[in-house]
C-alpha cells in the first residue's frame, strides 16, 4: 500500500499523514472509562427513568414519547456499573455502529448493551471533538482493516479502546475543530430541512398539475370539470389506458447467473432507487459517451 507523501511541518503515521505536533494515542488513554450498558433486558414500566437504546440517538433530537422506561430501583442497580453524566459521550456499538450523541441534558437514565459510554479525561481531550471524530472516516477506516469481514456490525469494547486517536496537542484546537465542524454540520442539516420542504412543495404541486386541479396560465383558461371513473378531472382531458399510449409494456428477464464481464449492461430494480438515480444518470451517460450504440437490458421487475 502506497503511503502518503510527506511535506515539511508533517509526518507519517498509522492513520496517515498528520501534523508533525500532534499525537496518536489510544482511545483508552485519553479516556477515564469505556463500558457498555447493561447486558440483560431490564423490567420496562410505562414511566419511570429513561432507559436509551441505539434507535434513541439516531435523530439530532431526543424523542421522550418513544423511550423505554424503567423502575427507579432497577435504574440505581444499573446505575452502580454504567453511569451515564453530562460531558459524557455515547456511541453505538451494536447494529447500527458508530452513532454518538454527547450528553448535554442532566436528568438521569440508563443505558442498554448497544451503547457504549465514553467518559473522557476532559484535560486531554474535547468530547465534541471525539464526537466529530466519530463522525468521520477514521473510525470505520480502522476498523475495516482489523475486519476479518467485509461488513463490521459489533464492536466489542477492546476494539473501541484501541482506536487510535489523531489529536492535536492544545485542547483550543480542539474545541476550534469541533466547533468549525458542527457549524458545517448545522448548515447541511438546514439545507436538508429546505430540501425537504421543496420536496413537500413539488408533490404537492404535481398532484395538483397532474390531476388538473390546478391549471397553467396558458391553458384551460374558460374550462370547467367532468367527473370520471377516477374522479374530476378538467373537461377537455381525456381518459385512456396505458396500453393505448405506449408501443410496448413488458417486463425484463431473470438474469442473476449468466453475468459476464462484457457485453451489454444489465439495470435492476435497485439501478432506478432514489438512492441510485444519481449513479444511474451517470451510467447511462458514461454508457453513450463511450459509444452511442450501447444496448441496455433491463431486470424482470423494471417495466419497459
Amino acid at each position: 500500500m502506497s503511503r502518503e507523501q510527506v511535506t515539511e511541518g508533517y509526518k507519517q503515521t498509522e492513520v496517515g499523514v498528520i501534523p508533525e505536533d500532534w499525537t496518536c494515542p489510544s482511545l483508552e488513554y485519553l479516556t477515564d472509562l469505556i463500558i457498555d450498558g447493561t447486558h440483560y433486558t431490564p423490567n420496562y414500566k410505562s414511566r419511570g427513568v429513561p432507559f436509551l437504546r441505539v434507535t434513541d440517538i439516531q435523530s439530532s433530537t431526543l424523542d421522550m414519547s418513544r423511550m423505554k422506561f424503567v423502575a427507579a430501583e432497577e435504574h440505581q442497580e444499573l446505575q452502580k456499573r454504567c453511569n451515564p453524566q453530562f460531558g459524557d459521550l455515547l456511541l453505538s456499538k451494536n447494529g447500527t455502529i458508530g452513532l454518538t450523541k454527547v450528553i448535554d441534558w442532566d436528568w438521569e437514565f440508563s443505558i442498554f448493551v448497544s451503547l457504549a459510554l465514553i467518559k473522557v479525561k476532559k484535560r486531554k481531550l474535547s468530547v465534541h471533538y471525539l464526537d466529530q471524530f466519530f463522525k468521520s472516516d477514521f473510525l470505520h477506516t480502522q476498523l475495516r482493516k482489523r475486519a476479518k469481514q467485509g461488513t463490521v456490525t459489533n464492536l466489542h469494547l477492546e476494539e473501541i479502546r484501541e482506536l487510535i486517536i489523531p489529536i492535536p496537542p492544545e485542547l483550543k484546537e480542539q474545541h476550534v475543530i469541533a466547533s468549525t465542524l458542527s457549524d458545517i454540520d448545522n448548515l447541511l442539516a438546514s439545507l436538508d430541512r429546505l430540501i425537504a420542504k421543496k420536496r413537500d412543495l413539488k408533490q404537492a404541486t404535481m398532484q395538483q398539475l397532474l390531476t388538473g386541479k390546478k391549471r397553467l396560465s396558458e391553458f384551460g383558461e374558460g374550462k370547467g370539470y367532468q367527473k370520471t371513473e377516477i374522479g374530476v378531472i378538467p373537461e377537455d382531458w381525456s381518459i385512456t389506458t396505458l396500453g393505448h399510449l405506449t408501443s410496448v409494456v413488458s417486463t425484463g428477464r431473470s438474469l442473476i447467473d449468466r453475468f459476464t464481464r462484457g457485453g451489454y449492461t444489465f439495470l435492476s430494480l435497485s439501478a432506478f432507487s432514489k438512492e441510485s438515480e444519481f449513479f444511474s444518470l451517470r451510467l447511462r451517460s458514461t454508457i453513450n459517451n463511450r459509444n452511442p450504440a450501447s444496448k441496455l437490458a433491463f431486470g424482470k421487475s423494471r417495466f419497459i
